[in-house]
């Protein structure tokens, strides 16, 4: 049985591209970043790994073990064995208001039209998928690439430790901190100890991937009773395509505006053609600002960047992933419940592989299966 010792680790971060994140209201409320995000967002990351081979109960008995809450229907509350902290924030220099951070950036424009959506003329990098929700003089606080905090993980179980380390690892990898309608942004290196989540290329980017994803899904397994799966309706790594390549310009900006382009241009694509009853899901399995509402929210497409080379604000290389989770069942809302094909998925899959060949060099793709017993990850021809 596990000693109820606290243990620590403290870990440094440095935010690779923009992070966009609560609104101005809430600002009162402490520095950014906010532990209770940070900590929903590490949560979210061990939930995609979990989902892919347990069922709600079992997702729901090892999530409370690690994270707190309710095992099943009318058991207690169970504390969470973790704790998050922030030891120190990002400066204040280097948080700013969304609409005064994209216009002094080549005098770019935002205005909020009368459904409270977030309209830039002209590209920005800050925007394609940014939502605001509210009255219309609500604006989402920005922090800028390079900024550094400082991150504290303490668990009273050395399992519950490493579980909150990994989904640290995790997040960094394959998509950072923020609101989950931004696409591509607060993606961050971590540095605890001896180690970081600096990558050294995309084969280094695709073993360290591979590696977390087992790391955590074996502390899962310990944790788990048999139960199996997976959980269909929440995006996860039971299967996943990924794709990445390196990006050796120093302008981050103009690779996530590219990026922003690409997706545009994927759903463009598919938009043009005409498929019976599913256009609604091939648009929002790409995180279409079309669609709006919680399919852009809930998109299973998530865009990383991971420094290779990072010598101050925009500088260096990075290797940028573009991953698509498994997710077998959509719920837009009203009790509706959208079963997506394998057809769909395949088609976006197609469209969102040939403009990023088109737009990008050197773009790899890969297959990503996680079950109970391994984590596969084979790279595909072409």
């Amino acid at each position: 049985m596990d000693v109820l010792v606290p243990e620590r680790v403290t870990a440094e971060c440095t935010f690779a591209t923009p992070a966009i994140t609560s609104q101005v209201r809430y600002d009162r409320d402490g520095p950014l970043p906010r532990p209770p995000e940070l900590r929903g967002q590490f949560r979210w990351a061990f939930r995609a790994v979990a989902a892919s081979f347990l069922d709600w109960d079992g997702l729901r008995r090892v999530e409370a073990e690690f994270w707190g809450g309710r095992p099943s229907e009318g058991e207690d509350l169970r504390p969470s064995p973790v704790s998050v902290r922030l030891r120190r924030g990002v400066g204040e220099d280097d948080v700013e208001e969304g609409g005064r951070c994209a216009r002094r950036r080549r005098r770019y424009r935002i205005t909020i039209d009368e459904d409270g959506r977030l309209q830039v003329d002209n590209r920005c990098y800050l925007c394609p998928a940014l939502y605001l929700r509210g009255s219309r003089e609500e604006q989402s606080l920005v922090i800028r690439a390079g900024a550094t905090f400082e991150l504290e993980l303490t668990g009273l179980r050395r399992d519950a430790l490493e579980v909150a380390k990994l989904s640290l690892e995790l997040l960094s990898l394959i998509g950072g901190y923020g609101r989950r309608s931004r696409r591509a942004f607060g993606c961050f290196e971590v540095r605890a100890d001896d180690s970081s989540t600096r990558v050294e290329g995309t084969d280094d980017f695709v073993d360290r991937l591979r590696g977390c994803l087992n790391d955590l899904r074996e502390l899962i397994a310990e944790r788990s009773d048999g139960t199996s799966g997976p959980v269909e309706s929440f995006p996860s790594f039971r299967r996943a395509t990924l794709w990445t390549f390196e990006w050796r310009k120093q302008r981050v900006d103009k690779l996530l505006d590219r990026l922003g382009g690409t997706l545009r241009e994927a759903r463009r694509r598919l938009r043009n053609e005409r498929f019976e009853n599913s256009n609604e899901e091939l648009r929002w399995l790409l995180g279409s600002s079309d669609a709006g509402g919680p399919w852009l929210l809930r998109s299973p497409l998530l865009l990383s960047v991971t420094p290779v080379e990072l010598d101050g604000v925009n500088r260096g290389r990075y290797v940028v992933s573009v991953l698509l989770l498994w997710l077998g069942k959509l719920h837009p809302g009203n009790g509706t419940v959208v079963v997506v094909e394998e057809g769909d998925r395949k088609r976006v899959e197609d469209a969102l592989e040939e403009v990023l060949r088109r737009s990008f060099r050197g773009v790899e793709r890969h297959g990503i299966e996680v079950t109970e017993s391994r984590v596969r990850v084979s790279k595909s021809a072409g």
